[in-house]
Order: structure tokens, then C-alpha cells, then sequence
């Protein structure tokens, strides 16, 4: 009788007491095609701007918006009155001169 009323409210396609080869789980098969992601050397960027850059790493507050602020590892090139800022993923900023040394003060 309980058999007769669990079979009318379980749908056959659900029914997997029988041990048919659908009831059994499937196990996933993993691709050895998977890329995996390797860390490479950061290299600054091509703009004539940052040639002779060099990698630092930054407290900043609100001095270059586009980069962000906290800490952060950024190509850094002085020039005359500006120092260009680049991080990693393509964000650039420029400071004056006179800020970026408040920033080198603030991070010693």
C-alpha cells in the first residue's frame, strides 16, 4: 500500500530505487586543458612617459583616485614637476612632485 502511494506521487524519471544506470550520480570528468594561472614578472609600461620606471609600493590616500588608495604596487618615473603613477592593470595617475614626496614621507 505505501509502495503503491510513494509510486503515484514520485514521478518515474525521480524514482531511483531500483538502482537503474540513470539513478547512479555522474561523476565529472576534469579537462586537462584547464589554463593555470601563473604569476609573471610585471613589466612597466610602454608609454615614453614610463621609460626608466620603477616598481614601489605606495601608501596612498586620495592623491591618485585612478589607481586607488591603500597600499599599492605601482611603476613609479619622476620627472621635472610630475611622477607618473601605473599599476599593474593599466591605471595610470600623475602627482606633483612636491606630493609625492609627502607620500614617500608618509609610508617611512
Amino acid at each position: 500500500m505505501l509502495k503503491q502511494i510513494v509510486n503515484q506521487t514520485i514521478p518515474t524519471f525521480l524514482d531511483r530505487r531500483d538502482g537503474e544506470p540513470w539513478a547512479a550520480p555522474k561523476v565529472r570528468q576534469t579537462s586537462k586543458s584547464k589554463t593555470t594561472w601563473k604569476r609573471t614578472k610585471s613589466k612597466p609600461p610602454k608609454s615614453k612617459d614610463y621609460r626608466g620606471a620603477h616598481r614601489m609600493t605606495l601608501m596612498l590616500k586620495d592623491q591618485a583616485s585612478s589607481i586607488g588608495s591603500g597600499r599599492r604596487v605601482v611603476w613609479v618615473k619622476v620627472a621635472i614637476k610630475w611622477v607618473y603613477l601605473a599599476d599593474d592593470y593599466g591605471n595610470r595617475s600623475k602627482v606633483l612632485v612636491s606630493t609625492f614626496q609627502h607620500i614617500l614621507k608618509g609610508a617611512s
